[in-house]
């Protein structure tokens, strides 16, 4: 009885041995399981969140390049904007100086051609004086010469009608 006691507790004492082994066994294979299962979350959390990332720098990187080139086109416009008002103020400063210059030309022409009728009058004027001036010296050397001619038909006259007195006389 003693003998089968002893193997009994033997028996007993294996299986509660073999029983933990198994329980560590299971444990470690449950703790082994859990461990490989977290690295593979923290794994793919770590690939969604690189993911993520390299998505936002991407839009960030997208969004910079579109906010550049809208800088770029405004100040493209801008600039073209400034050329033209440039431009435009330029073709009418020209404008301005032209006219001025054609103006000036108009005032002096019209100057020029005041004087030359001017000086056409004054011409015009002294040719008539001296016309006038003429015909009244030639109209008095006219009446001098036949006051002169008629002194001198009166002087004939006289003289003739003496020298006919004379011969009356005579005869």
């Amino acid at each position: 009885k003693t003998d089968e006691k002893k193997t009994d507790e033997k028996k007993t004492d294996e299986k509660k041995a073999d029983d933990k082994k198994a329980d560590v066994k299971k444990t470690d294979e449950k703790k082994a399981d859990e461990k490989k299962t977290d690295e593979k979350k923290t794994d793919e959390k770590k690939a969604d969140d690189k993911k993520a990332d390299v998505k936002k720098t991407d839009e960030k990187k997208t969004d910079e390049k579109k906010t550049d080139e809208k800088k770029t086109d405004e100040k493209k416009a801008d600039d073209k904007k400034a050329d033209v008002k440039k431009t435009d103020e330029k073709k009418t400063d020209e404008k301005k100086t032209d006219e001025k210059k054609t103006d000036e030309k108009k005032a002096d022409d019209k100057k020029a051609d005041v004087k030359k009728t001017d000086e056409k009058k004054t011409d015009e004027k002294k040719t008539d004086e001296k016309k006038t001036d003429e015909k009244k010296t030639d109209e008095k050397k006219t009446d001098e010469k036949k006051a002169d001619d008629k002194k001198a038909d009166v002087k004939k006259t006289d003289e003739k009608k003496a020298d006919e007195k004379k011969t009356d006389e005579k005869k």
